[in-house]
């Protein structure tokens, strides 16, 4: 209560203050002894009120009792006004000795005092008598109001001659202070009151001696201030710049980092490509622990406690951790991510460095050159085969007729060159999944290589006890009718010799395989068909790479090259299979006259 008194009139004078707070002591005690005189008085005065009005009944009871022994309501109506005439009674009312109601006047509702009403020793009724203590309530206020006049007139007198005395004794001492808010800071030859003796004098002088010495101090402070502002200013550029260095070094780097505490794994700082990997403002992933992280992070299904960032955290060692997981949207993601800890002046590391790369290009590159290597090796068979084929025709038929023998060379001979130049172009498949692929189209014959696909395919059909039927639009295919493509023919033989490799060794025993070649207008159209059924699980994923079923050794990568050999023509590969109809499989290549590269 004097703290909040004081910083409300801290504003005035001491000289006022000191008359204001005598005033408000002598004000108080004056106001309690009032409070306790007008307690005490209207107590008083309640008594004693009561007791007249006691003794006025009584006095009524002796006056009421020949009118209620005589039932005399005359008598009683006016002995009842009589009594009703005195101050502070409200109502009255009489009752026999059975408490039945003779006669009442006025209001039964405030306080009530009863009286009997006797005949000699017998009692004939009851007065009862209803009072209020209006009339002491009146006086008292009266008695207050005046106290209050008293009181407002009183203090201000107070107040003002506490003023005028409390005037000369804190003069000086007033001049004192209005000149120390006045010249702060300045020292003066002499301060208003350093002459006194008492304790104003004391203060003067103490004041004076203190403001020498802050003049001095407040000199060399100010000496020191304008060096450390030089430092300062000099040490933030400094920092300045070494920040905004750092973090284009950050910005600049692709890899993810995140600077992270280790006791609670809480992030403190991002760069922006760790930002932008987890999807989240910079500002967002600040205080955020790696495991809420890995809860809001849509990408990972499994257990926040496995995603790498938390199982990096925990091992905590700057060696790489490679990690591979699916996202929701069938995607897989492959991450490295390396734990560098951060030493401080004590050799401790209270924080780690966590630099995550997202090496899921370099692994699906890596893997396909792996499967290029597959499909290479899976497209080498075909011509190996079919030299093995045509040795082994050599080698039993001592007996070759010469145009034979130069047939089955030729054969031989364009098979091993396929051979080479499979080896020699190795990454074109590659290529071909990358989108880079530069098609070299040139004119060739169809025909011969459907003749040298019938040889090649010979052995296979042979052991599947099946009939290849090359057919040319709705008839039998002329093998003398020269038909130029303009294409890769390398490309074309591939995938044309993936297809009938595939439909041979779907086709039941003994049945039919056929090879229908179509020349539309613009397209060139290449079916085959055999009574084979694709099964139901693979026929959504027909064209993809490492789907296989039912063929032992199979690498499920024949119609995914073929898929990709067609697609780099721009042309497309498609196929409908039932128990019915058997199986087609369709190739749609744009025809072109003309010279030029597709890519």
């Amino acid at each position: 209560m004097s703290n909040r008194f004081s910083g409300r009139f801290s504003g005035i004078s001491l000289r006022t203050r000191l008359a204001l707070r005598i005033a408000l002591i002598a004000a108080a005690m004056t106001a309690v002894g009032v409070a306790f005189g007008f307690w005490s008085g209207t107590t008083y005065l309640t008594r004693s009120h009561q007791a007249s009005i006691a003794s006025h009944m009584r006095l009524a009871s002796v006056a009421l009792a020949p009118s209620v022994l005589s039932i005399d309501y005359l008598g009683l109506r006016r002995q009842l006004d009589l009594v009703m005439e005195y101050e502070g009674i409200v109502g009255v009312r009489v009752l026999d000795q059975n408490s039945h109601v003779l006669m009442e006047r006025g209001t039964m509702d405030k306080s009530l005092l009863i009286e009997p009403i006797m005949a000699g020793q017998a009692i004939t009724g009851w007065i009862e008598i209803s009072f209020s203590n209006r009339p002491v309530q009146s006086g008292m206020i009266y008695i207050l109001g005046v106290g209050v006049l008293l009181f407002i007139g009183f203090v201000p007198l107070f107040i003002y001659l506490v003023w005028r005395v409390s005037g000369r004794a804190l003069l000086d001492l007033t001049r004192l202070t209005e000149q120390v808010k006045t010249d702060l800071g300045q020292v003066l030859p002499e301060y208003p009151g350093e002459h006194r003796a008492d304790e104003v004098g004391v203060l003067a002088t103490a004041l004076h001696r203190r403001d020498q010495a802050l003049a001095a101090n407040i000199h060399a402070l100010e000496q020191h201030q304008a060096h450390l502002e030089d430092l300062v200013q000099k040490r933030t550029a400094a920092l300045r710049r070494s920040e905004l260095l750092s973090r284009t070094i950050l910005t600049s780097i692709p890899d993810a980092i995140a600077l992270v505490d280790k006791p609670s794994s809480s992030i403190l700082d991002v760069n922006d490509a760790f930002a932008a990997f987890y999807g989240r403002h910079r500002d967002e992933l600040l205080g955020l622990s790696l495991r809420d992280i890995a809860r809001g992070d849509g990408r990972w299904s499994g257990s926040p406690d496995n995603h790498p960032l938390v199982v990096s955290w925990e091992n905590g060692k700057p060696t790489p951790l490679q990690s591979q997981y699916s996202t929701s949207a069938g995607e897989t993601l492959f991450l490295e991510i390396t734990a560098w800890p951060v030493n401080n002046e004590l050799n401790e590391h209270p924080q780690m460095v966590l630099v995550q790369q997202d090496i899921t290009e370099q692994c699906r590159l890596a893997n396909l050159r792996q499967d290029v290597e597959r499909i290479v090796l899976h497209d080498l068979k075909s011509p190996l085969v079919g030299i093995i084929g045509l040795a082994e025709l050599l080698s039993h038929d001592q007996e070759q007729d010469p145009e034979q023998l130069r047939t089955f060379s030729e054969h031989i001979l364009e098979s091993g060159r396929r051979m080479l130049d499979m080896l020699n172009n190795s990454m074109d498949l590659f290529n071909m999944e990358q989108g880079r692929y530069v098609l070299r189209p040139a004119a060739f014959d169809l025909t011969v290589m459907l003749r040298l696909l019938e040889n090649e395919t010979r052995e296979l059909c042979r052991q599947r006890a099946v009939e290849l039927i090359f057919t040319w639009e709705n008839g039998q295919l002329d093998w003398n009718r020269s038909l130029e493509m303009y294409a890769e023919r390398q490309k074309i033989h591939s995938m044309l010799l993936n297809i009938l490799n595939n439909a041979l060794e779907a086709a039941p025993l003994g049945s039919k395989v056929t090879l229908r070649i179509q020349r539309m207008e613009g397209t060139w159209l290449m079916e085959t068909h055999n009574m084979g059924v694709v099964p139901e699980e693979i026929r959504d994923r027909f064209f993809d790479r490492y789907v296989t079923a039912g063929k032992p050794g199979g690498t499920g990568l024949g119609t995914y090259s073929a898929m990709l050999i067609a697609r780099s023509h721009g042309g497309r590969i498609t196929f409908t299979t039932s128990a019915s109809q058997g199986t087609h499989v369709t190739v749609t290549i744009p025809r072109c006259e003309t010279g030029g590269s597709r890519t």
